[in-house]
């Protein structure tokens, strides 16, 4: 799915190359994006406004003149990623991840039904314990985790070790409530940012940051309800001209299901053309016979809300970027 919605400045590709490549070399050891974006915005463009929600338009305008500090580094990066031939070590990847999950919150759904039992629950574990150490890195606040049946609630988690403690105390059990979970963790922030612009203001409810909900789960719910709650959180954002990067759904497939690759497949492409709304959400396939692969770490973690990783996964990043 995802949420870029600057557009990528129009310059030669050779040129970009080679700047890039040259302030690569003067950064030795890592790729830093900011710098890069920073350099570029020299290079190429007058320097951005100061970083703000408002600057971003909603899915159902044209992007405005008046861009954000946040569409400016995914903008940036995507036109990096066209244009790069070479490849990048897991360290580029860092500085990448960094600039943007930065302006994020993150917060991690886990499916824990009875079907997860077993093997799709030690799978869980491993992409839980790899998805928290790398959000929880960047986000400042730390990440929240939800469980779909247990009551248990982590919040502003910033060890890995405390996210494993929270996950031993939940054993999978019950059925797979994915819309009702969808509604009871996504709808109380919609309704924060209209009640914060109402009673506060635009300039207080822009200090809100978005959110990235990354939802792990094996199969496809057992409730009906989860396509119209990312419908009416669409329509209700898009109501109000929020941001595209505002929400990002990213759904992260466990198991070999493929009831649930079709499900989850369809929420990332259909709705947007079915319904008319924004694109907001995004799904990946887990791999995790040798290790969490690097490709599905930054498909989840960037993939709802930069649009060339949601189409073309973290190979855009190159074979040598690695396991992490």
């Amino acid at each position: 799915m995802g949420s870029t919605v600057s557009s990528s400045p129009s310059y030669s590709g050779s040129q970009t190359l080679l700047e890039f490549e040259r302030l690569a070399e003067m950064e030795k050891k890592t790729f830093s994006v900011s710098s890069l974006t920073d350099k570029a915005a020299e290079t190429f463009e007058p320097a951005p406004p100061p970083y703000s929600l408002s600057n971003t338009t909603s899915a159902s305008t044209k992007p405005s003149a008046s861009t954000s500090r946040l569409s400016v580094i995914t903008g940036k990066l995507g036109t990096w990623l066209k244009h790069k031939e070479k490849t990048t070590s897991s360290e580029a990847v860092d500085g990448i991840l960094e600039p943007m999950l930065a302006k994020f919150d993150t917060i991690i759904i886990l499916d824990d039904s009875g079907s997860m039992a077993g093997k799709s629950w030690e799978e869980a574990r491993n992409a839980l314990a790899a998805l928290a150490k790398i959000a929880s890195k960047y986000d400042e606040n730390g990440i929240d985790i939800h469980f779909m049946n247990n009551q248990e609630v982590g919040e502003n988690l910033k060890d890995v070790n405390q996210v494993m403690e929270l996950f031993e105390k939940v054993r999978p059990r019950g059925a797979t409530p994915l819309g009702e979970t969808l509604r009871r963790v996504i709808m109380p922030y919609i309704r924060q940012l209209d009640n914060v612009e109402r009673t506060r203001g635009q300039e207080a409810m822009e200090k809100i940051k978005p959110v990235n909900y990354i939802v792990i789960t094996d199969g496809a719910p057992t409730d009906d309800s989860t396509e119209d709650v990312i419908r009416q959180a669409a329509i209700q954002l898009d109501k109000k001209s929020r941001p595209r990067a505002q929400v990002g759904i990213q759904f992260v497939q466990i198991g070999d299901s493929s009831d649930a690759k079709y499900f989850l497949e369809h929420l990332d492409d259909d709705l947007v053309k079915k319904y008319g709304i924004r694109d907001m959400v995004d799904t990946t396939k887990a791999k995790w016979r040798k290790g969490l692969n690097a490709e599905v770490l930054i498909k989840a973690l960037v993939g709802s809300f930069n649009r060339r990783v949601d189409e073309e996964g973290g190979k855009v990043f190159r074979k040598d970027i690695g396991n992490m």
